[in-house]
């Protein structure tokens, strides 16, 4: 089993008062996100980082523990707007690229409500280097496609990150998408490029940002302001194995919580490769 990383837990808070910390500038690129969404163009590929767009220091210093620390994720670990010619692909590119984020023919996306998504894989102890090896997989349960931008994903550890991206971060329907900690790093592991829809440890060094713990503080959860979508409490389960994830047995939002419903992971997803379904479906199902 991979060490866990030393880091003082926090008491864990998360509420709506850690989410004054969206700025201004994140909050108009969400605005940007849903104007490319619902326009003709299709998303294409992630932006370049803009370290504009991320709360200063001295911003965070005012706020709340837990607001400063999604205001700490956001510095360098996510994207600005992007210019618009990351909307002009057509949908024959983006087919064609394989690529996971798209919206529905009417272009509409739906901002996620409790039910909707449920994490249905998570990479914590990996044979790769740790934490850039990490992953974890998110389920579409709805009828239609889902704006993951400007969700907020916290670990164990209490740490927190707005999913803040140059084009909009999309979950089609009855879809597995991969969210990974370093996208080179997973795309050389072999998981499908077309899977990964966002990397949230972009620019970070690796004692900062959002860490898997292997170990009994291991929880992971996804939230929508104040309201908790999802969360998966696996630390206490012991169901660390190196280089297997564990997988979610049911794809339904009743109790997928619990460790009865999750197994851990018996095939590679490619030669050589450590045993998971990174955007397919759980082999224990």
């Amino acid at each position: 089993m991979s060490d866990s990383i030393a880091k003082r837990r926090p008491t864990r808070l998360v509420g709506f008062a850690a989410f004054i910390a969206l700025s201004a500038p994140v909050v108009s690129a969400l605005s940007l996100l849903l104007g490319c969404a619902r326009g003709s163009g299709v998303p294409t590929g992630f932006a370049a980082e803009d370290p504009s767009s991320a709360p200063s220091d001295d911003d965070a210093s005012a706020l709340s523990p837990a607001a400063t620390a999604v205001a700490d994720a956001t510095d360098g670990g996510s994207y600005g707007p992007a210019g618009t010619d990351s909307c002009a692909a057509s949908s024959d590119d983006a087919a064609s690229d394989g690529g996971a984020a798209d919206a529905d023919d009417s272009g509409f996306v739906a901002t996620p409500s409790v039910g909707d998504l449920v994490i249905t894989e998570i990479m914590f102890d990996p044979s790769g280097p740790v934490p850039q090896a990490q992953w974890f997989e998110i389920y579409n349960l709805a009828p239609v496609p889902e704006l993951l931008s400007g969700l907020t994903i916290v670990d164990g550890w209490g740490d927190a990150q707005v999913i803040a991206s140059g084009v909009p971060v999309i979950v089609p329907p009855s879809t597995y998408v991969v969210l990974a900690r370093d996208l080179a790093t997973a795309t050389s592991s072999g998981i499908p490029g077309g899977a990964i829809v966002y990397e949230y440890g972009a620019g970070l060094p690796f004692d900062q940002g959002i860490t898997l713990a292997p170990d009994d503080t291991g929880d992971l959860s996804l939230w929508s302001g104040g309201v908790e979508l999802v969360d998966v409490p696996y630390g206490p389960w012991g169901m660390a194995f190196y280089g297997q994830s564990i997988e979610l047995g049911i794809l339904q939002y009743l109790d997928a919580d619990q460790p009865d419903n999750w197994c851990v992971a018996q095939l590679p997803w490619a030669p050589g490769s450590d045993d998971g379904t990174p955007g397919l479906a759980s082999d224990c199902l």
